[in-house]
């Protein structure tokens, strides 16, 4: 069949020209980038990427950023496997994933807190019943060890690094403790050990748990009461005492909510939901510590529960992902504490809830795992990137750059300072040693000086002696030696730079004594030498004269020494989400019944 039937029975059958197909199509994106919600992603300037997979399709584990600049994610739950004691390694500079150590107990719900000290620790959690048990991860070794027992067992409670090393853990479900508690406990890291602490004022679950500026650690809302329902209440610990104290209650009650600490010290509590309440709160609200009191804020545009929260390096807020009416959300929103609002930004590449977000050194942000729309864990994880956020933690990385390199820069300077001032001791010991020779040469001049006199007064006394007119010849050379010697120690001296030029001088002026002598005594050795020619004979003349030849040597030389599901879609998969979110009710929350 021809090419030119084949394309006049498609235009029979009323197939659209492509002229008309593409103007559809630009008129479909003009329309799209007109609206608000696109303008308000352009702006924001934020997008997803997929990132390497998990090994373990995992929810409801943790996720620790380790100061090497990997991730940790740790325990959770598969929904083919069950609960998890495996653990993975995140490397942001090829962005996979690797099997590390497996802990010794396999937990979901628990907590993890990076120490003081680099290790990570990870307590209780559930395993088919709540745990008490306690373990230590070693990124150096990638090995788990078990460390002491909480007194009680936790499982959905909270774990804060406290500003003297300890770790707070507050509330949770105990098994051993008759259901929902309010007890805590402090983590001594080292001594290895559990000790009670003050019990808050109100027993509570799946609460947030925030470090203050001031040290005290905020709680607040979270399931618990006599009904089991959100709470409103919040509470403050301090380290000081140990003890808790009401503060201002929320103004909607909430759990499975967030909380972020924000550049100026307030917290931003977003979203939540919870038994009793409506399952997707959009509401968020700010808590003051100074008045110690909550104040409503910006409402998130799709309400949302088991969501993450991340504070960004521009103070901007991510929040990503959650559970609406059984419905995964893949949309992620920003909130802007200069203007209290939020805004939509890229949205993930798959809707999931229960998963962890990290930030990164680099500005982005790894969320991994979590459950997907019909309850089933996953695997997979993506990058969240900002052009501003990245910039931000640039500037930040920067900064500590610097200030890291201060420290180098002043300890150079002191060793500069400690090299000059012994390269001064040095050359102080240098100039004494100096002094030293000098003086030492000016007291062997003063004795040539001597012993030449006591041998002129010889000469003298022996005038009519040849022998005498010889020794008196030797001691003038001899004494010509000790001038020269003297002449190139001042010399020597005068090398040494300007430390030595008062040295110099006065071994010059010794020199000038040396020399004077040293003339007196030539003078002195010519007249006994005239003397002895008037009275000797010519032999002794010729015996002065070979004597003289033969002692006229040179003397020695010497040297110095340094986007969210469509509507139509939604309904089409209303079924299968809301049993997925009865099931998913059912295994992780069968107490709340």
């Amino acid at each position: 069949m021809s090419d030119s039937s084949t394309r006049q029975r498609a235009k029979r059958s009323g197939a659209a020209p492509w002229h008309l197909l593409l103007a559809l199509g630009v008129t479909l994106a003009l329309l799209t980038m007109a609206s608000p919600e696109w303008r308000a992603l352009a702006a924001s300037g934020g997008t997803w990427a997929a990132t390497g997979s998990l090994a373990t399709a995992r929810d409801q584990h943790t996720a620790t950023l380790l100061p090497n600049g990997k991730v940790l994610v740790v325990g959770g739950f598969n929904t083919n496997s069950g609960v998890l004691a495996s653990a993975e390694l995140y490397d942001p500079s090829t962005g996979m994933w690797t099997l590390t150590g497996s802990m010794t107990t396999a937990r979901d719900q628990h907590t993890a807190t990076l120490l003081a000290n680099g290790t990570v620790l990870v307590a209780g959690g559930d395993n088919i019943g709540t745990l008490a048990s306690a373990e230590l991860y070693d990124p150096s070794t990638g090995a788990w060890t078990p460390t002491g027992s909480m007194g009680a067992t936790h499982e959905a409670h909270t774990a804060t690094l406290l500003p003297n090393g300890t770790v707070l853990v507050a509330g949770g479900y105990s098994a051993n403790g008759g259901g929902i508690v309010a007890s805590a406990e402090l983590y001594d890291p080292r001594t290895g050990a559990w000790t009670p602490t003050g019990s808050m004022t109100t027993a509570r679950e799946v609460h947030t748990a925030t470090l203050l500026p001031n040290g005290k650690v905020l709680i607040d809302g979270g399931v618990g009461g006599s009904a089991n329902g959100a709470l409103a209440s919040a509470e403050l610990y301090d380290p000081s005492t140990g003890s808790w104290t009401a503060t201002g209650s929320l103004v909607t009650a909430r759990d499975g909510h967030t909380a972020t600490l924000l550049p100026n010290g307030t917290v931003l509590v977003a979203g939540g939901g919870g038994i009793g309440n409506s399952p997707n709160l959009a509401s968020a609200e700010l808590y003051d510590p100074s008045a110690g009191a909550w104040t409503p804020t910006g409402a998130l545009t799709t309400g949302r529960n088991f969501h993450a929260a991340t504070l960004l390096p521009n103070g901007k807020v991510l929040v990503v992902g959650g559970l609406n009416t059984g419905a995964a959300l893949v949309s992620a929103e920003l909130y802007d504490p200069s203007a209290g609002t939020w805004a939509a930004t890229g949205p993930l590449t798959t809707g999931r809830y229960s998963h962890t977000a990290t930030l990164l050194p680099n500005g982005t942000v790894l969320v991994a795992g979590g459950t997907d729309n019909i309850g089933s864990s996953l695997a997979s994880a993506e990058l969240y990137q900002d052009p501003a956020a990245q910039a931000a933690a640039g500037a930040t990385q920067t900064a500590v750059a610097q200030q890291t390199a201060a420290p180098g820069q002043t300890a150079t300077a002191q060793a500069q300072q400690t090299a000059t001032v012994q390269a001064g001791q040095t050359q102080t010991a240098q100039t004494a040693t100096a002094q030293a020779q000098q003086t030492a040469a000016a007291q062997q001049t003063t004795a040539a000086q001597t012993t030449a006199a006591a041998r002129a007064q010889q000469t003298a006394a022996a005038q009519q002696t040849t022998a005498a007119g010889q020794t008196a010849t030797a001691g003038a050379q001899q004494t010509a030696a000790v001038n020269q010697t003297a002449t190139a120690a001042a010399q020597r001296t005068a090398a040494t730079g300007q430390t030595a030029t008062a040295q110099a001088q006065q071994t010059a002026a010794a020199m000038q004594t040396a020399t004077v002598g040293a003339q007196q005594t030539a003078m002195l050795g010519q007249t006994a030498t005239a003397q002895a020619q008037q009275t000797g004979t010519a032999q002794a003349q010729q015996t002065a004269t070979a004597a003289a030849g033969s002692s006229g040597g040179s003397p020695p030389g010497t040297g110095a020494a340094t986007p969210e599901l469509s509507s139509g879609e939604l309904l089409a998969t209303g079924l299968l989400p809301a049993l997925a979110l009865l099931l998913y009710r059912r295994r992780r929350h069968r107490r709340w019944r």
